[in-house]
């Protein structure tokens, strides 16, 4: 079984390392608990779960006492709070930052639940299309 655990004391896996990173555990054929403190990592273990490239029974998350697993689509159930969510965070944060300069107005937190992924894509470029036209 091979651990990632998510921690603040984990190696910090960046966009100039990554591939070897993965690679690396691709090849663990024995138990070991690798220690990560950037969320790409866990990004990139659920994206080679979905390809086919690791099996997600091989595959154990940890972040504080929490321990679970993604499907095999790559979704994790229970997402656990302040797993990995700074960077979502930060993308939603910049959202709502430039529609308020963009229409001097504020947003919450855009509910595409519910919708078909036709209609959450449309909202998603309807809003993107706002923000890139010239005033």
């Amino acid at each position: 079984m091979i651990v990632i655990e998510y921690c603040e004391e984990g190696l910090p896996v960046s966009d100039f390392n990554y591939k070897d990173w993965l690679n690396l555990v691709k090849n663990t054929r024995v138990d070991h608990c690798f220690k990560v403190s950037t969320s790409l990592p866990i990004q990139l273990i659920r994206l080679a779960i979905v390809k086919g490239e690791i099996s997600r029974d091989d595959i154990i998350f940890k972040y504080f006492e929490n321990t679970f697993q993604a499907n095999q689509y790559g979704a994790i159930a229970n997402w656990p709070l302040g797993f990995c969510d700074r960077e979502i965070g930060i993308c939603e944060e910049i959202i709502r930052c430039a529609f308020k300069k963009k229409t001097n107005k504020e947003i919450d937190v855009i509910d595409v639940t519910g919708l078909t992924k036709k209609g959450a894509e449309s909202v998603v470029k309807s809003m993107m299309h706002n923000y890139s036209r010239k005033d």
